[in-house]
Order: structure tokens, then C-alpha cells, then sequence
């Protein structure tokens, strides 16, 4: 199941991802209840419908569901695969929330990350 866009994609999610994908439908269905008159919210949703049938078929599910803390594990093009602890922050009084990516200190997933420091968005599989 995939609703990101193609280059979203090249990080592919492993780790129970149809959850991922219920999660990042139910966001913008939350956002049509809580905004029904916001002219940006409609727009939207009319967009990720007619670009993905996945969205489409969630979207029509009425199914909801938003993690506020799981693991995920991402599959990078360069360094394989990294699991990441998530945090959903919310800041109620502005109406925002943070997103907070973590790796364990000493994990895999950490030195990963910390290569991809060194290495930013260079191809490792391509010749200089």
C-alpha cells in the first residue's frame, strides 16, 4: 500500500506500515472536522483522492487511527534500514504539532544516522 509520492518512496516504510498509512490518512480527516470552513483543507483532500486509490480506499473506510509514539523502520537507498522511535507532540493552544524522530544511542539505526551526516544526499552508488 503506498500514498506518498514516488519520491517519498525511496524511504520505504517495513514496519507495519498499513498502521503508518491509516495514521497519515486520519490526520487530514481530522483536519476536515475540526476546519470544515478552511478553504485549503478541501483543495487538498480533493488532490490526495484522485492521486492515490490507497488514499481513496481509506479515505472512504472512515477507519482512524493516529499514533502518538510507535517505531518505525525506514528503508534508506544508501544505508539500509533504520528504526526510528516517533513522538507525536501537540501544542494545543497554537494547533501544532512536532514530529520527533529517535534512534537508540549505540544502535544501528544510530550509527546510520550518523553516517548519513558524513555523507548528506551524496549517491554511494554511482562513480564520482
Amino acid at each position: 500500500m503506498q500514498v506518498a509520492t514516488p519520491s517519498c518512496r525511496a524511504f520505504a516504510i517495513r514496519h507495519d506500515h498499513r498502521r503508518l498509512v491509516i495514521s497519515a490518512v486520519s490526520h487530514p480527516r481530522v483536519a476536515t472536522t475540526r476546519y470544515p470552513d478552511r478553504a485549503e483543507v478541501r483543495p487538498l483532500i480533493a488532490e490526495l483522492l484522485a492521486g492515490s486509490e490507497d488514499f481513496a480506499r481509506l479515505w472512504n473506510s472512515q477507519e482512524l487511527g493516529i499514533d502518538h509514539h510507535a517505531r518505525q523502520v525506514f528503508q534508506h537507498p544508501q544505508v539500509g534500514p533504520i528504526e526510528l522511535d516517533f513522538d507525536l507532540l501537540t501544542v494545543p493552544d497554537r494547533e501544532q504539532q512536532v514530529v520527533l524522530f529517535t534512534a537508540e544511542p549505540g544502535s544501528s539505526a544510530y550509527r546510520n544516522l550518523q553516517l548519513l551526516k558524513v555523507i548528506g544526499a551524496q549517491r554511494m552508488d554511482t562513480p564520482a
